[in-house]
């Protein structure tokens, strides 16, 4: 069995001290005052830099309704959001059925769709927590991981949980720490490994000094007022025929916000610890659309005078190299 890919996660690190531990220091939130951008960059981690102003890309889940956090109104009918793993796995149509159209909030916890983990709330009026589960605690599949606990996090309105995969993939950070000068120390890797008892390597940055040394310096570069966001799906009903790869832009919006670094909580001691990949950054996508946009699938769908016609011409494509 491979070893598990990334995982859920919530509840703000806001650089307390644990037990027998150093201070961490992380990216405070930036966010808008007044009429200007709050964007002063102070406390970055031990080894994190602070990058070029760039923008961001956000995969979520095609949802059949508005991505406001409910349950899609025929969640039997929409097929496009199980080209995603997670939800393939995960799905339980009859109970999504019986839930139809009910906001997450209002539902146990066991009855919200896997979509929750997959962005597809991201136009949320209001705030929700999701709460995480790490993986490798997860089933039991590692000791060294037994402590992790469920942890909260906490998404404001209109938010996404951005996560920079390849940012903490032991293959790629190398390369990325040595192009932007990041203080990555594979010895911390070594150190992690050894604690994880099992046979088969984990894929992913464990240490958490490296996680935050990669992941601050990623998250540096999304500035408030400055920063795009773009938001993509990899299947829309109106797409005929997916190819693989492709990535259908869904709507783009600025960064308002981006949320300091959460530490998974713990339920006693061990000898590992690990940060949130997911940051919660807010963007300025809201009715009546004055600063942002999503394009008008639903409503192409919806159309009678539509029916039955191609509406592959109508869908925009991302390039397929960015």
């Amino acid at each position: 069995m491979a070893a598990p890919g990334p995982g859920r996660t919530d509840r703000a690190l806001l650089g307390q001290q644990r037990p027998g531990s150093y201070q961490v220091t992380v990216v405070p939130a930036r966010r808008v005052i007044g009429n200007g951008w709050e964007v002063g960059m102070t406390g970055l981690a031990n080894g994190a830099v602070e990058l070029p102003v760039a923008h961001l890309s956000a995969r979520v889940a095609w949802h059949d309704t508005d991505w406001t956090g409910r349950v899609c109104a025929a969640p039997g009918a929409n097929h496009s959001c199980a080209v995603l793993k997670n939800i393939k796995e995960n799905k339980n149509v009859d109970a999504e059925e019986e839930d139809a159209g009910q906001p997450w909030d209002k539902l146990p916890r066991g009855r919200v769709p896997p979509c929750v983990f997959e962005r597809a709330g991201f136009m949320r009026s209001k705030s929700y927590s999701i709460v995480r589960e790490h993986p490798y605690a997860e089933g039991g599949w590692t000791r060294s991981h037994a402590h992790f606990a469920e942890t909260a996090h906490y998404m404001p309105a209109y938010s996404v949980e951005a996560t920079p995969f390849r940012w903490v993939m032991r293959e790629k950070v190398p390369e990325v720490a040595r192009t932007w000068g990041i203080g990555y120390d594979p010895e911390l890797e070594a150190s992690a490994d050894e604690i994880i008892e099992t046979s088969q390597p984990t894929s992913w940055v464990q240490d958490h000094r490296n996680q935050l040394a990669m992941l601050d310096s990623f998250f540096s570069g999304v500035v408030p007022g400055r920063s795009l966001v773009f938001f993509y799906a990899k299947d829309v009903p109106l797409l005929q025929d997916r190819q693989p790869g492709a990535r259908v832009l869904l709507g783009a919006g600025r960064v308002t916000g981006v949320h300091p670094a959460v530490e998974w909580e713990y339920d006693r001691k061990g000898l590992l610890r690990s940060i949130l990949w997911e940051r919660a950054v807010d963007h300025s996508i809201r009715p009546p659309f004055e600063d942002g946009f999503l394009l008008p699938y639903h409503q192409l769908l919806a159309d009678p005078k539509l029916q039955g016609d191609d509406l592959n011409p109508f869908i925009a494509l991302a390039p397929s190299v960015a």
